[in-house]
């Protein structure tokens, strides 16, 4: 009994260990077969993604397509091009009526700052009362005037009765810095003296005007002098002016 038990036995572990190994050969098999099957699920996956991927971009360029579309469609149905050429036209029109709307305040501002000089003019004309035989000049180039002594003598007293007769303001012209003369008419003793508007007025007795403040060193270089000298600047071109005083 006992040889008959260990030969059972021996027979159920055989049976047993052909068991294992069928059903492990059954297990590997089955094993393989469900990762072929996941591989050509994930090869389906990957080209049903590749055609959703292009599928993506064809509607992408349809949708691009037809905004282009649409927005030309708008620019032609509201007419959009004609109204900014429209409105740029319209602006350019504005820029130039602007444009002329300045010359035509400028030209008018002109024309009454000369109405106001001729005032001043007037005004001065009147106070300086400057007598005939007063001022006495040689024609240029090389021009000379004489001025009566009383004339200079009220000019020193009244300087004030020369803000009509002329206006200065710095210049650097071609030959020089000094002071132009910005406004000067004929009528004016400036105008007497020969100098015109435009003028550039260069130095007195060697003293160099080359700002307002220089105005102040024309003391020292006509003091106790009879004669001065003038050099000014006119068209680029330099020129002088000699004023003495006649004998009292």
């Amino acid at each position: 009994m006992l040889r008959a038990h260990v030969r059972t036995s021996g027979l159920s572990l055989g049976l047993l260990l052909a068991c294992v190994v069928a059903c492990e050969g059954r297990s590997s098999e089955q094993t393989r077969e469900v990762v072929d099957e996941a591989a050509r699920t994930a090869e389906r996956g990957v080209e049903q993604a590749k055609r959703g991927l292009g599928e993506a971009r064809h509607e992408a360029r349809e949708g691009l397509a037809n905004a282009r579309e649409g927005i030309a469609d708008a620019r032609e149905r509201f007419e959009v091009d004609e109204k900014v050429a429209g409105a740029r036209r319209s602006l350019a029109v504005g820029l130039d009526e602007a444009a002329q709307g300045f010359a035509e305040l400028g030209e008018a501002g002109r024309a009454r700052a000369d109405q106001l000089g001729d005032k001043l003019d007037q005004v001065g004309r009147a106070s300086l009362e400057i007598a005939p035989g007063a001022i006495v000049c040689t024609e240029e180039p090389q021009r000379v005037c004489k001025i009566d002594p009383d004339l200079i003598d009220k000019l020193a007293a009244e300087p004030k009765l020369l803000v009509g007769e002329v206006s200065l303001w710095p210049k650097r012209g071609a030959t020089g810095q000094g002071l132009q003369l910005v406004r000067a008419r004929t009528e004016s003793l400036t105008g007497m003296l020969g100098l015109r508007e435009g003028d550039i007025l260069l130095s007195v007795n060697g003293a160099e005007l080359s700002s307002l403040d220089a105005i102040r060193a024309l003391d020292e270089a006509l003091s106790g002098k009879d004669e001065a000298n003038l050099v000014y600047e006119r068209d680029g071109q330099r020129g002088e002016l000699t004023v003495i005083q006649q004998p009292r």
